[in-house]
């Protein structure tokens, strides 16, 4: 609900980014099947309802992680940085890239959500080639989907959490990642 995620912003810190806003943009390819001025407007909307309720609206979270190089044009427009996964064409690996390969294209992990176990071995992995590991969390839910594709359950995120304390692993913000690999782009 609007008021829950008022609390993550608010109590916990979380970034709240545009994932779409019309219903249909997710159907399908998303974005990438989208003309430049529809586009624009999917943009303009979105961007307007974040920035209405408050949120600083600096971030576009692809749908299916899918960014081409007119969406990515798009976004820049409206947006400082997109979120994506190793499935767009214009990023690749599985973990961010310090500095990023293309300034505010923050790279996402491919996990399955409601795995708890992958992604701790994620957590372990990008500890072992220190590299950033982002999350986007499209639902979190008191239980999770069957299938665990696109929600966590409650308590598999809070024992995420713990866990990546527990390994020494700190948990931030993408505005904080951002200003990091912004700055050692610069070094």
């Amino acid at each position: 609900s609007e008021s829950q995620v008022r609390a993550l912003y608010e109590e916990s810190g979380w970034d709240i980014a545009l994932h779409c806003y019309a219903l249909a943009t997710h159907s399908g390819t998303g974005f990438n099947a989208l003309t430049p001025a529809q586009m624009d407007a999917e943009f303009y909307a979105g961007k307007d309802w974040l920035t209405s309720r408050g949120y600083p609206a600096t971030t576009w979270a692809a749908p299916y992680g899918n960014i081409n190089n007119d969406s990515w044009a798009a976004c820049r427009r409206y947006f400082s940085n997109a979120r994506t996964t190793g499935t767009s064409p214009i990023a690749s690996g599985q973990y961010q890239a310090a500095p990023a390969l293309r300034p505010g294209l923050l790279h996402a992990a491919i996990w399955t959500q409601g795995q708890l176990a992958n992604m701790k071995a994620g957590l372990d992995a990008a500890k072992a080639t220190k590299s950033w590991v982002l999350t986007n969390l499209h639902t979190v839910k008191t239980v999770a989907d069957a299938n665990g594709a696109y929600s966590i359950s409650t308590a598999d995120l809070d024992a995420l959490c713990v866990y990546a304390q527990s390994i020494g692993i700190a948990v931030k913000t993408t505005a904080q990642i951002r200003e990091e690999t912004s700055r050692a782009a610069t070094i």
